[in-house]
């Protein structure tokens, strides 16, 4: 295979597995897979993209809102660096939802548990990313905990909840 070639898969590769590396599971053996991208439109007021600065951003300090029917299990703000916090246990068949909000020139790492998912995101500067995660997994039922690390330049905030999950809300239109 020539180097050009060769060079041509490798970047067709990595474009393909960058979004897969974005969270991790847990090796426990429960079958965990790494959790959803939300696949519906959000509500009014919600981004599930990068904004840029010339257009209006939501604030970091104003936790990610949930959709109507998903129901809030925890929400914390912070200012920036490192925290844990707990949320609370939902119905069996619910997916949990984490939405996370940054800004500031790092990266910051969310670590949900009992589910073993971690969520990695790359933070701006000039620019409030927000991303909403869903996992449908055998503990998403179960309270919790979020671990965040960030560099004190990363503020951040965290909303988790319960619903029904993407998949559902497609099927309902």
């Amino acid at each position: 295979m020539s180097r050009r070639a060769s060079l041509g898969l490798s970047v067709v590769c990595t474009a393909l597995l960058l979004p897969v590396t974005a969270c991790t599971a847990d090796d426990t053996g429960t079958g965990a897979q790494p959790p959803a991208r939300r696949t519906h439109t959000p509500a009014a007021g919600r981004t599930t993209a990068t904004a840029s600065p010339a257009e209006a951003q939501p604030s970091v300090e104003q936790p990610p809102r949930l959709d109507p029917g998903e129901t809030p299990a925890g929400r914390l703000k912070r200012d920036g660096g490192n925290a844990v916090f707990a949320f609370d246990a939902g119905k069996k068949g619910d997916v949990l939802i984490v939405a996370i909000r940054c800004q500031g020139k790092g990266t910051a790492t969310f670590e949900v548990r009992p589910v073993g998912v971690t969520f990695t995101r790359k933070c701006l500067a000039d620019e409030v990313g927000t991303d909403y995660n869903e996992m449908a997994l055998s503990k998403a039922h179960r309270a919790g905990t979020v671990t965040v690390t960030a560099p004190s330049s990363v503020r951040w905030s965290v909303t988790v909840g319960r619903g029904p999950g993407a998949e559902e809300d497609l099927l309902d239109t």
